[in-house]
């Protein structure tokens, strides 16, 4: 299973979904985001740079890595939608 590594990201999200997890995470300092339309190296670089130089995006990163550790997201998803399902059916 794959685990977050802890690192501060640059997020390039595509779909609502994505847009919806980058600005959760990007309010925690983890990630900043950039819209596709708008990658170019003038703004892609000084980013890049501001993550890596300013700790507080990696310890920001590093917390978010810490509350999902031991966490089997595909289990709790799996678990989630059976509940759904069942309640579903228990009420038709």
């Amino acid at each position: 299973m794959r685990r977050g590594r802890g690192l501060p990201t640059i997020a390039l999200p595509l779909h609502l979904e994505q847009e919806s997890n980058v600005h959760f995470v990007e309010e925690r300092g983890a990630v900043r985001s950039l819209p596709v339309a708008s990658v170019d190296a003038a703004k892609l670089t000084p980013m890049v740079g501001e993550m890596l130089a300013d700790p507080r995006h990696r310890a920001a990163a590093r917390l978010i890595q810490a509350a999902y550790a031991g966490r089997d997201g595909a289990a709790l998803s799996a678990e989630a939608i059976l509940n759904h399902v069942s309640a579903r059916s228990l009420a038709a």
